[in-house]
């Protein structure tokens, strides 16, 4: 096959669309169309700019990339990056040979597909997306704007006629099919979960020994976003009060600044900054608990993190703040403990109940969520899926 994907976001930046394409390049033609790489950061990452590269070749995959504003905060940055994203990536769908697939890696925004499908068009092939968020509900939800206004139901329309000219949707979480429904999809659906990255770093990274041992370590590893609503964790954290917890934050985004800041004379966290994907398995070894937390809000219900398939994979309890179906794997495969959405005052409940987990216990989450790793959300299984279901799309 060969396969042109769209995508917002791709290497240097960690996602699953790098290992997905990289899998697909080993027996088919892979390009990427993807921005200059500045995902969570205020610049471009190390060894670009506006002068490129602009065409790279890493794996066997053929990256083409095209310029944008810079994300930034606020909302006004924040739409100038989807705009120039959008109209850059049109502009840029005549640099790709012809394909048998234009597969959407479908991170905010959505309108990554639509130079897809106005590719697909030009080149008759088959559109697929891969749809990691809501669109436009997750979009209102970080904004904290009403989505039944007149923006809403103009970029309503949009999603409308992108899932018109869709012949195939890849969903993340099941609960994604009635909102498929709302906006009239009538096309095939298949269930593709995220899955976890199997990476560790060759050397034991010495920034993991900062980490005390004589402490209950609560872990949580990820984007610092609006969406993440971390707040919670932390009030929680704080409200119980116990010299015995430490809170380890890793990751970046728009809103750690913020949050380092207001919490800087907290004894019980500490920041420790973005890190290399493979010291993520010493980080977890290292720790007690990890944690998965959400904002209150229908869109972010219906989203399974993909760092819970990471936590099942580390063989740790989860706690967890978060509704609907995030909250409903993580209860029916018994691997953690969990807390409404923005409720400070359950999830210090929950925290408390988690130090107090007996180690027959703790042991009977480790079986339960490698077993429930392997049998859903293993690398191999998944991508394999992904690319069974491209051949048979194809040969239809």
């Amino acid at each position: 096959m060969k396969i042109s994907i769209f995508t917002y976001v791709y290497k240097p930046e960690s996602f699953l669309i790098n290992e997905l394409a990289e899998f697909l390049a080993k027996n088919n033609q892979v390009e990427v169309l993807t921005g200059l790489p500045n995902y969570s950061k205020d610049c471009l990452y190390d060894g670009y700019s506006y002068k490129g590269p602009y065409r790279e070749k890493v794996n066997n995959v053929t990256i083409l990339r095209y310029p944008i504003i810079l994300r930034k905060s606020g909302f006004i940055r924040l739409a100038l990056n989807y705009i120039t994203s959008i109209l850059s990536a049109s502009f840029s769908v005549f640099r790709l040979r012809k394909s048998d697939i234009a597969f959407v890696f479908a991170t905010s925004p959505i309108f990554t597909a639509i130079p897809a499908i106005f590719f697909a068009k030009f080149r008759g092939a088959k559109v697929v997306i891969w749809l990691q968020d809501l669109w436009p509900e997750s979009f209102f939800a970080i904004i904290n704007r009403n989505p039944n206004g007149i923006l809403g139901k103009f970029l309503g329309l949009i999603v409308r006629w992108i899932y018109r000219y869709t012949d195939l949707i890849l969903i993340q979480s099941n609960d994604f099919r009635t909102n498929l429904e709302k906006y009239n999809y009538r096309g095939r659906i298949e269930w593709i979960p995220n899955w976890a990255k199997e990476v560790k770093s060759i050397t034991r990274p010495l920034w993991v020994d900062e980490i005390p041992s004589d402490k209950f370590v609560i872990t949580f590893a990820g984007n610092i976003g609006v969406a993440q609503k971390l707040e919670t964790l932390i009030e929680a954290v704080s409200k119980l009060n116990n010299n015995i917890i430490h809170l380890a934050i890793v990751g970046d985004g728009r809103e750690k600044e913020n949050l380092e800041n207001k919490y800087k004379n907290n004894e019980f966290i500490r920041f420790y900054g973005r890190k290399p994907t493979g010291d993520m398995t010493y980080l977890f070894e290292k720790s007690d608990a990890l944690a998965v937390v959400l904002k209150n809000d229908p869109a972010f219900s219906l989203v399974v993190p993909s760092k819970v398939q990471s936590y099942l994979m580390a063989k740790k309890p989860i706690l967890a703040s978060l509704n609907g179906a995030g909250a409903n794997l993580i209860k029916e495969l018994s691997v953690g403990l969990v807390a409404p959405a923005e409720n400070v005052d359950a999830l210090a409940k929950r925290i408390d109940e988690m130090i107090n987990l007996s180690t027959e216990e703790r042991q009977k989450i480790a079986v339960n969520a490698y077993q429930s790793y392997e049998k859903f959300f293993s690398e191999k299984k998944v991508i394999s899926r992904v690319e069974e279901l491209l051949k048979s799309l194809v040969n239809s």
